[in-house]
């Protein structure tokens, strides 16, 4: 019997999904002496390289929250001395 059977359809529609991902590698498990442990390996590659391009996205985007916020700060600095000084 086939774990994925007793799966739910969501995390069965992952799994296959995850599986797709990793039989672009096929080349490189289909050689190996274990074909099903390699599968899953580069699998777990595959995990790996999305959630890198994943951190490099948040920091892009925190990078560019905190260069936003910064200007801010000055205009709402400026506008209280302004306030201060009318």
């Amino acid at each position: 019997m086939d774990p994925r059977d007793k799966l739910d359809n969501e995390n069965k529609k992952k799994l296959n999904e995850l599986i797709a991902m990793s039989t672009s590698h096929a080349q490189a498990y289909n050689n190996s002496k274990n074909p099903q442990t390699a599968q899953l390996w580069l699998a777990l590659l595959e995990i790996y390289k999305r959630q890198e391009k994943i951190m490099e996205s948040v920091k892009a985007i925190e990078q560019s929250l905190r260069e936003k916020k910064q200007p801010l700060k000055k205009s709402t600095t400026s506008v209280i001395k302004d306030l201060e000084n009318y």
